[in-house]
């Protein structure tokens, strides 16, 4: 007997390791949510993927391996005329380190949500002098181990206290509306993360619904609206017109190396297509200047002969013939 219960216990275990990601779409307390529940552990992580200008949601997730993800931080898109026909965005915003930040050292109203280099969560305000009602500063000597972040507005939990009062100048028609809000919180073991979307329901009702639904401790508003996509295990929920600049994407390690081998073979297969259409165009002009030939040829031995991947190769070929 104690054999088949510890074979039941191990066959759960087993089970649910392995369940690091769901969608919830149902409703809960009389609202309809879907949220996509991520689990952090070695088989499931949370990155950023981000644009400097704009692209699509696609495009995004793609970037960094195509899983699953959703849209993050407020911009200014091109379709409003406030913002003179072009995207724009003041969020703080981290990829594998690398800053993309246009105030770097003030984090203002916007609270960021990432992770460091392990995946631990962390949460994030250092507001140093822009917004004088909002005085807290909450992890602001852990910003160097930022990894992976972004930045958003208005908060809405911090350590399960609701602290949506501290940001009520900056909550407009749109967000103490009722309609649909979206948010991503973590636990209190920083261990789970939910995110995504509740609808019908007020900036105001937010908080306690996060608190009191999905255990949130820390949680933060997303952008909406126009700019909200989601897509789970490859296919796409919700899909609207605009693109957007940036989004959190859900990996599986699992899958993530595979996908990335097969990316990297159609990298190398369209750079090998354009080289050749290079060549077929160039060649007659090769034939008139041999000097530039010569000293073409020399830069293309300095590639091939380099310690560089196959993919930087072919990508550096290809920009040494396009100067010709």
């Amino acid at each position: 007997m104690k054999v088949f219960f510890s074979l039941l216990l191990l066959i759960f275990c087993f089970s649910y390791s392995f369940a690091s990601k769901e969608l919830i779409d149902k409703f809960v307390s009389w609202k309809k949510v879907e949220v996509i529940k991520v689990v952090l552990d070695w088989t499931t992580k949370i990155i950023t993927s981000i644009s400097t200008w704009w692209e699509s949601f696609e495009k995004l997730v793609k970037n960094v391996g195509w899983d699953t993800g959703i849209n993050w931080a407020y911009f200014c898109p091109t379709d409003y005329p406030q913002c003179n026909w072009e995207n724009s965005t003041t969020a703080d915003r981290i990829y594998n380190w690398e800053i993309f930040s246009k105030y770097w050292n003030d984090l203002w109203a916007r609270w960021m949500f990432g992770f460091d280099q392990s995946w631990n969560h962390l949460f994030i305000l250092n507001n140093l002098w822009y917004v004088e009602w909002i005085n807290k500063k909450y992890n602001d000597d852990k910003l160097d181990q930022v990894y992976y972040w972004i930045s958003n507005h208005p908060v809405l939990l911090l350590k399960w206290e609701n602290v949506l009062a501290e940001s009520q100048n900056l909550i407009d028609s749109k967000l103490s509306s009722k309609s649909s809000k979206s948010f991503i919180c973590a636990t209190k073991d920083n261990k789970t993360i939910y995110m995504w979307t509740v609808q019908s329901i007020t900036i105001y009702d937010f908080p306690n619904f996060l608190k009191d639904n999905f255990w949130c401790y820390n949680a933060i508003n997303l952008d909406n609206w126009g700019s909200q996509w989601l897509m789970y295990n490859w296919k796409t929920y919700k899909k609207p017109w605009r693109n957007i600049m940036d989004v959190f994407v859900v990996l599986d390690w699992q899958k993530i190396d595979l996908y990335q081998q097969d990316l990297i073979k159609k990298q190398k297969q369209d750079l090998i297509l354009d080289i050749k259409k290079i060549i077929t165009q160039k060649k007659s002009l090769w034939k008139i200047n041999q000097w530039n030939v010569s000293d073409i040829r020399i830069k293309l031995q300095k590639v091939i002969y380099s310690k560089d991947t196959e993919l930087n190769k072919l990508e550096n070929v290809k920009t040494i013939l396009l100067e010709i």
